[in-house]
């Protein structure tokens, strides 16, 4: 994927990849610099679950009152829907 820097020094991440890594305004990314190259981390946070390369990653504590059943259930769904092309309920 190939993204240009303005003018001034600003880039904008796709809109694909702002929802598949639940980036939002104010969202803190890591420089990391590399021999060749440069790379962009989440910095770490409070925590939250994010879906990556289509699995589930948590970062952080599971708030007291979190479901992760539930989570994992919306998850199954959502593969069953896209396997079988509709909505199971």
């Amino acid at each position: 994927m190939k993204i240009k820097i303005d003018s001034t020094g600003r880039i904008a991440i796709p809109k694909s990849l702002q929802k598949r890594f639940g980036l939002k305004p104010g969202t803190i990314l890591e420089l990391e610099e590399r021999p060749e190259s440069l790379g962009f981390l989440l910095a770490k946070r409070d925590g939250s679950p994010v879906r990556r390369n289509g699995m589930w990653v948590y970062d952080g504590k599971a708030p007291c009152n979190f479901r992760w059943d539930k989570m994992i259930d919306d998850m199954r769904d959502e593969r069953i829907e896209e396997i079988l092309g509709h909505a199971i309920k």
